[in-house]
């Protein structure tokens, strides 16, 4: 059952371990050839070599949507070239 003045622990989980997590259970749990896809908020400077990797995946696109003069998101694809090791 669940109450309507339930608030919810939270606790500190910093970004760079959120993406190597996401990285990880990805290239456990993908079947070959398959393909993560995520969106990730960025600046319009932006390079791909800002972001993270893992030796079981390799990089297939990377589309930007502009949402303001500087700020956007992109759409990362990822496709599982290597079995987990």
């Amino acid at each position: 059952e669940h109450r309507h003045d339930h608030i919810p622990q939270t606790q500190v989980y910093p970004v760079g371990d959120v993406m190597a997590d996401l990285l990880t259970v990805a290239a456990r749990g993908l079947k070959f050839g398959g393909r993560l896809v995520y969106l990730i908020p960025s600046l319009k400077d932006f390079e791909e070599g800002d972001l993270p990797t893992h030796e079981c995946l390799e990089l297939e696109w990377v589309c930007y949507q502009p949402l303001g003069l500087l700020l956007g998101r992109r759409m990362v694809v990822m496709k599982k070239v290597k079995g987990w090791v």
